[in-house]
């Protein structure tokens, strides 16, 4: 049995937003898919950014003062200004395992998975590595021990 992949997990079904798309869509669109994380994307589908929720809880929570302008607020900001960039990425043939630990080590929640020409084909989250464990026991036996060689 091989061992679980990237690909086995990740979500296929991306929601992305361009550059200048307003920070009351991005929250809009988190909260109607109930995903985390949104990619942000150029004209032709190239990987741009990522804003998480964590990125746009941190904004509004932390924006400063300017002297000269009062309260700086993200409502009106777009999506280049608040996307973190560049993105960690992944490929849908990493080991799940792997891929795992260094979520955890980095702390990151999500992770674009894109293929061997660059091109975005998944995201994975840390919800979706929950589902090795939605599995027959002994298929989860068999893959840790798969593992552990």
């Amino acid at each position: 049995m091989r061992e679980v992949q990237v690909r086995d997990v990740m979500t296929t079904k991306i929601v992305a937003v361009t550059p200048s798309t307003p920070f009351r869509e991005v929250v809009q669109l988190l909260l109607d898919h109930r995903i985390g994380a949104v990619p942000v994307i150029d004209d032709d589908g190239g990987l741009l950014g990522l804003i998480s929720e964590t990125d746009l809880i941190g904004r509004q929570a932390y924006e400063g003062r300017d002297e000269h302008q009062g309260m700086v607020h993200s409502r009106e900001r777009l999506a280049r200004e608040l996307m973190t960039a560049p993105v960690e990425t992944a490929r849908p043939d990493d080991a799940l395992p792997v891929v795992a630990r260094r979520m955890a080590e980095e702390g990151r929640r999500h992770l674009v998975v894109i293929d061997e020409c660059g091109r975005m084909v998944g995201i994975v989250c840390r919800r979706d590595l929950l589902r090795v464990f939605d599995r027959p026991d002994p298929a989860i036996a068999v893959s840790d021990l798969h593992r552990r060689r």
